[in-house]
């Protein structure tokens, strides 16, 4: 066995016992610790009605070929080797949209990377729904004047993500951080960094951040002195 297989079934054992609460296990005692909160998008406020988020993909070559005569085939295949050969080229800086696109090029011809381009963010607003359970949690935050900031690891824009938000019904926070823009993650502490810079002057313990990845959103969290929970829906 690889070292990088001993390490990854390593790490997989120790997040098997990390568990996630449901928000409604949120202690107050917490809550009144903080001026901040901090939440995570995907599958914390926002709730994607497919299977796996890669189900999108699916749903992309279906209505390009719906639309023209000119068809093609395998594109989550090609959607998903493209943004594992950015995310390679980048590391740490996180990629953007824009980036995983460029490596597409030669795969399609560029009119029709475009449209694939148009159609991807058109599928991810379709599918994209409130948590409704997150929904009550946030509203009832800012009835209780915390300030709200959201935070998301994601290729995709501020102003998609921003989107995606006012479809859903969110309104009402301070900033959005997203980390292909900053160029930095949550999941390797920077953009908890920059956080704490803009909204907290330094002092992280002022945020509590809510979201549904063990190292994203609670272990890199803690580590740069954030409070966290570890968000589960419900089954």
């Amino acid at each position: 066995m690889k070292l990088g297989r001993r390490v990854k079934k390593c790490l997989k054992n120790i997040l098997s016992k990390i568990k996630g609460k449901d928000i409604s296990c949120l202690p107050d005692s917490l809550l009144d610790q903080v001026d901040i909160i901090s939440f995570d998008v995907f599958d914390t406020l926002i709730l994607r009605d497919v299977k796996n988020p890669t189900d999108v993909f699916d749903l992309v070559e279906t209505e390009f070929n719906n639309e023209y005569e000119e068809r093609i085939d395998s594109f989550k295949m090609h959607r998903i080797d493209a943004e594992r050969k950015a995310r390679i080229k980048f590391g740490k800086k996180d990629v953007t949209f824009d980036e995983i696109y460029q490596e597409l090029t030669g795969v399609y011809s560029e009119s029709v990377l475009v449209r694939l381009r148009q159609i991807e963010i058109e599928k991810e607003l379709f599918v994209c729904k409130a948590n409704p359970a997150m929904m009550e949690f946030y509203q009832r935050m800012i009835k209780l004047g915390k300030r709200i900031i959201i935070i998301s690891d994601m290729y995709l824009s501020a102003n998609t993500i921003g989107g995606i938000l006012t479809n859903c019904g969110y309104d009402g926070y301070e900033k959005l951080y997203v980390s292909s823009e900053c160029r930095c993650m949550k999941r390797y502490g920077e953009l908890f960094e920059v956080v704490k810079k803009d909204c907290a002057e330094g002092n992280g313990k002022s945020i509590l951040h809510i979201g549904d990845h063990p190292i994203a959103d609670y272990t890199a969290a803690k580590k740069m002195g954030l409070h966290s929970f570890l968000y589960r829906m419900e089954t």
